[in-house]
């Protein structure tokens, strides 16, 4: 099997609708051990945040991407925070998880691959940790998040100096997964194309220090980063592009 035939049988796995298969039996007792009793501090970082920029009388709406079991959900209501939150997850395994502690929130989930959602709910707000790394038509996943988000995104993953991908094998899973770490040039540029303003945050949690990943076959090393990528104004968005076009070669 020629390397382009192996990565298109790996996107043909991650197109199932399940993430544990490329997982063990130990991650899944983590995530049941955090929804039931760990606030994450990437969610804190992310509402405190938010609620710096906006009100926290202020509604909003939010769709977490890669929700699983509703940790940001569950920070907002232990907040006590006026925002309408939508939740889209691969994996029913971790939807059923996060139900049993917020059952009100059956109708706002939506089950699937993202990138399959031909009309993702338009909302002022999106959030996205730990996925887009996973996702090999990333841009086009990017697109889906921006173009139904009206004011801000907030994407956590993993960023360097380079792009690049690996496949990742846990000991105890049945599959591998893709690992991208992005370029700030080519993610930024992304973001930009799609008309929003990104600014690069320290992750409080990892402190954007490298970090050895514990996967097969020698593990890899990656650093985590928040992205905010603010709307930018039409006007500013037609003189950004004005400007570069009228630039001398």
């Amino acid at each position: 099997m020629n390397g382009k035939d192996a990565r298109n049988q790996q996107k043909l796995k991650l197109s199932q609708n399940s993430w544990q298969h490329t997982q063990n039996k130990y991650y899944l007792d983590l995530i049941k051990k955090r929804i039931k009793s760990v606030e994450l501090t990437w969610v804190s970082q992310f509402l405190d945040s938010l609620t710096h920029l906006e009100p926290s009388s202020c509604s909003l709406t939010i769709k977490d991407i890669g929700c699983q079991t509703f940790q940001v959900y569950k920070q907002i209501k232990s907040r006590n925070l006026p925002y309408q939150y939508y939740g889209y997850e691969l994996d029913k395994t971790y939807i059923e998880i996060g139900l049993k502690y917020f059952p009100e929130l059956k109708s706002k989930v939506t089950l699937g691959n993202f990138l399959d959602v031909e009309e993702p709910i338009n909302t002022d707000v999106s959030v996205c940790s730990a996925t887009i790394e996973h996702i090999d038509n990333w841009i086009l996943f990017l697109e889906k998040i921006l173009g139904s988000t009206s004011k801000s995104a907030y994407i956590r993953t993993f960023m360097g100096e380079t792009t690049q991908r690996v496949v990742g094998y846990h000991a105890g899973a049945s599959d591998g997964y893709p690992i991208w770490q992005f370029s700030y040039q080519d993610m930024f540029t992304a973001i930009r194309d799609l008309g929003f303003y990104p600014e690069l945050r320290r992750d409080t949690f990892t402190e954007s220090l490298p970090r050895l990943l514990n996967v097969n076959p020698n593990g890899i090393i990656r650093s985590t980063y928040i992205i905010e990528a603010k709307k930018e104004p039409e006007q500013s968005r037609y003189s950004s592009v004005h400007r570069r076009a009228a630039a001398p070669l």
